[in-house]
């Protein structure tokens, strides 16, 4: 699911190093702590240093080494890749390029605490983590594919025919911007704090699904089985179905909850279900947008023993009336139910042998009582009655 709310803000290109720092080379292909693939030998490893590449250089942070530099800027057709469990981070710094085909792959972490701009064609690839505290400019015919999370603190920023593919998390906390031709797809989040606009290409609507959902839980309390829920952000959305299935394959619905339309906060959501199905019970939510647009979520597997399961009708009860217990699962056993009013002393004892049993009320002034039901060891969950 992607999620938006966001306007064209242009990045400035910024090319000055520190005027104090070392420049280091990376002159050929290899791993980034092997001082052949330096020119000179000499290793970019201290806030201290800015690094340029040459053009047709690849270079690789293996999974246990991590640096952290200065400035970076590459030359065209360069590839960069961070495995799983290495890291690089820019401190303060820009990762700049004056040239086209950039290729970065991160499988482990990328921090820039500066801005992320690049010219033409760039592939960014992203199964780790990468976090860019200023603003993401990816030039025309760029290419993001996020299975793991990106998160940028400034703008985000897009040329013609940028293709997004989000199967992960992207967060944005200003305005987004792509122009034409741009295309976005995936199964992931894209949260954008600020605007969006996509100049003649579909990107900004093909994102608008309706919520991002934290969690979903389904726990047995009593007599009922409770439905939790919450949702980090919504957009245009207009309700929740609670559907429930014996064999968690054939579903049914047994309620509905209204959504928030648009929010960018939690929302926490709740649903009772009081007549839960004897053994197993499976639950799953079904969001509906206000464009029809649906989407189900997780299924949650709860076990009901409704044996332990008492019900008492009519509630509340005339003087003149009778109350059934009903015990739920049936026994052929004797067992006892016994009525305590509001201050836990005992009014009444009725045995019983079954399923079903009638208390009669008479004699008993009107009030609020609690009625428990036991059969042998067997404690039956207690029930309010009013009178």
């Amino acid at each position: 699911m992607y999620k938006y709310l966001l306007n064209v803000f242009p990045l400035a290109l910024l090319l000055s190093f520190n005027a104090n720092a070392q420049l280091r080379t990376l002159g050929s292909d290899g791993n980034w702590s092997n001082t052949a693939s330096w020119v000179g030998g000499l290793i970019a490893d201290t806030p201290a240093e800015d690094v340029t590449m040459n053009n047709n250089v690849d270079v690789t942070i293996l999974n246990t080494e991590s640096f952290t530099i200065g400035d970076l800027s590459a030359n065209n057709n360069n590839s960069i890749t961070i495995n799983a469990g290495g890291a690089l981070t820019l401190s303060p710094g820009n990762f700049l390029t004056a040239g086209n085909n950039t290729t970065i792959t991160v499988s482990g972490t990328f921090t820039i605490n500066g801005d992320f701009q690049v010219n033409n064609n760039v592939n960014l690839i992203i199964t780790g983590t990468m976090i860019v505290l200023g603003n993401v400019d990816m030039g025309n015919n760029g290419d993001l594919n996020v299975n793991g999370s990106l998160s940028v603190g400034g703008n985000f920023t897009g040329g013609n025919n940028t293709h997004v593919t989000v199967d992960g998390i992207i967060d944005v906390d200003g305005n987004l911007s792509v122009g034409n031709g741009s295309t976005l797809d995936g199964t992931g989040v894209f949260k954008v704090g600020g605007s969006c606009s996509d100049g003649t290409s579909s990107f900004c609507a093909d994102g608008q699904l309706p919520i991002q959902l934290l969690f979903f839980k389904a726990v047995v309390n009593g007599n009922y089985v409770d439905l939790n829920w919450a949702t980090a952000s919504e957009l245009n959305f207009d309700y929740f179905t609670i559907e429930r299935s014996a064999s968690g394959e054939i579903f049914s619905t047994i309620g509905k909850v209204s959504g928030g339309g648009n929010s960018l906060n939690r929302k926490d959501y709740f649903y009772q279900d009081f007549n839960p199905l004897m053994g197993l019970n499976y639950y799953r939510i079904k969001s509906t947008d206000f464009d029809g647009y649906t989407e189900y979520f997780n299924i949650e597997r709860v076990e009901f023993n409704e044996i332990k399961a008492i019900q008492l009708y009519p509630n509340p009860v005339t003087s003149s009336q009778e109350i059934t217990v009903l015990i739920g699962g049936g026994s052929s056993q004797y067992g006892m139910a016994t009525v305590y009013d509001i201050m836990g002393r005992t009014v009444k004892q009725i045995t019983f042998q079954g399923k079903e049993s009638a208390l009669d009320t008479y004699g008993m002034p009107s009030g609020v009582y609690i009625i428990k039901a036991t059969i042998g060891i067997d404690q039956f969950s207690s029930r309010f009655v009013v009178k």
